[in-house]
């Protein structure tokens, strides 16, 4: 809710890895047109909803090497808590909020539940990005390696008020 912000006040609604932890995207995305000026950008990222699904599994050979990415349940929205802890801290953090789980609800859509939200708003999408990790990235970060092997992380889209 954007309540405390008067109509086309704003040139620019930003979002990052956020929009995907909320229950209404498309009330979120009506928000973010009332407060936009006519013109106005709307920028967001999300867990790409086509691979961060409820049973995304990474498949793995018998060294371990990492084949690809089995997702399913791609069209149940069913919501969920994900439950984490930060494993990939800074070696020398010894901060007791690294150590300690949370969780962080989810809320699964489809891709076209996102872009009809935006389109059913009024916004315009002008351009959409899977981007992925870069080769020095991906020898860098063994994490990264998965991704830039076998499939988007995340998905962003830039959008104009009409």
């Amino acid at each position: 809710k954007l309540s405390p912000f008067a109509d086309e006040q704003f040139d620019c609604a930003l979002s990052t890895m956020a929009l995907m932890d909320g229950p209404d995207f498309p009330s979120a995305m009506r928000e973010a047109f009332r407060v936009l000026k006519p013109g106005g950008s709307l920028c967001f990222s999300v867990l790409h909803p086509c691979f961060i699904t409820p049973a995304l599994q990474w498949l793995t050979n018998d060294e371990g090497s990492y084949l690809g990415l089995r997702v399913g349940r791609y069209f149940d929205k069913t919501p969920f808590v994900e439950r984490w802890r930060f494993g990939r801290r800074p070696q020398t953090a010894k901060l007791v909020a690294y150590d300690e789980p949370f969780e962080v609800p989810r809320f699964p859509r489809t891709i076209s539940d996102y872009v009809n939200a935006i389109s059913e708003a009024g916004f315009r999408i002008v351009k959409m990005e899977e981007p992925r990790p870069s080769e020095e990235q991906a020898r860098e970060h063994a994490w990264l390696n998965r991704w830039y092997q076998h499939a988007p992380l995340v998905l962003f889209v830039s959008a104009v008020k009409a």
